[in-house]
């Protein structure tokens, strides 16, 4: 007969789960004190990988806990009145999905899987107990949660041309993969054309335009998830980052 694991037994494959992460910072920050990485250690769970298409949580839903990516991609969608909900993100690896719900205890948008995808959960009652604890873990998670699109897309967005928006879509995902020990040239990109005019507030048309236009003039490449960007240079240049 199997042995029944013990609460020792399920901190320790925790603690190695975490270790032998690439995103070790963001569930396990191990600039810490030993004890405070063992108390966030302890309530860290790992479920099972989301499938594409499946939701981590949808709108409304009360917050239970907040979310550091692992692996995938996810994108975050909200009601906003008509037939389509809006785009207004999407959650790269080792960035966290949840924080939207802290203040009213309830998710403002919805997160759903665009490949599989996996994620570490911190329970968010016991991840608020911490947090009146520590200081470093504080410090750590406030970081962690203001990590994400920058305000280039949001604000800047609704005044930039066509190709000045998703030139600079692109390069922030780049950027952002490339700052969580990802690549800055590939990385997985399986979100449909209509989202990315969804998110930046362009017609479905145009988008696939500006893209069909960007990899016919060898700035990028792109198969069914992964994009590389070709010619930073010239991307950055549309995007107005030179």
């Amino acid at each position: 007969m199997q042995r029944q694991k013990t609460a020792h037994d399920r901190i320790r494959e925790a603690l190695l789960s975490c270790r032998v992460c690439d995103l070790q910072p963001v569930c396990l920050p191990w600039e810490m004190e030993v004890e405070e990485r063992k108390l966030l250690d302890r309530i860290v769970e790992h479920p099972r990988p989301l499938q594409k298409g499946e939701y981590l949580y949808r709108a409304g839903d009360p917050l239970l806990g907040i979310y550091a990516v692992r692996s995938g991609l996810f994108k975050n969608h909200q009601p906003d009145g008509s037939a389509r909900d809006r785009v207004v993100g999407f959650g790269l690896p080792g960035e966290l999905l949840g924080v939207d719900g802290i203040y009213s205890q309830r998710h403002g948008s919805a997160a759903v899987a665009l490949m599989e995808s996996a994620v570490c959960v911190l329970p968010y009652t016991e991840l608020a107990a911490l947090l009146g604890r520590s200081e470093r873990l504080r410090d750590q998670i406030l970081r962690l949660a203001s990590r994400g699109a920058g305000p280039v897309i949001g604000a800047a967005a609704r005044n930039g041309s066509s190709e000045w928006r998703v030139a600079a879509f692109l390069l922030d995902l780049a950027l952002r993969n490339h700052a969580h020990g990802g690549s800055r040239s590939r990385f997985a990109f399986p979100i449909p054309e209509q989202d990315v005019a969804n998110h930046l507030q362009l017609a479905p048309q145009e988008a696939e335009r500006i893209f069909a236009y960007f990899q016919g003039n060898g700035l990028i490449a792109r198969d069914k998830n992964d994009l590389c960007v070709l010619d930073e240079k010239r991307l950055g240049r549309i995007a107005g980052a030179d």
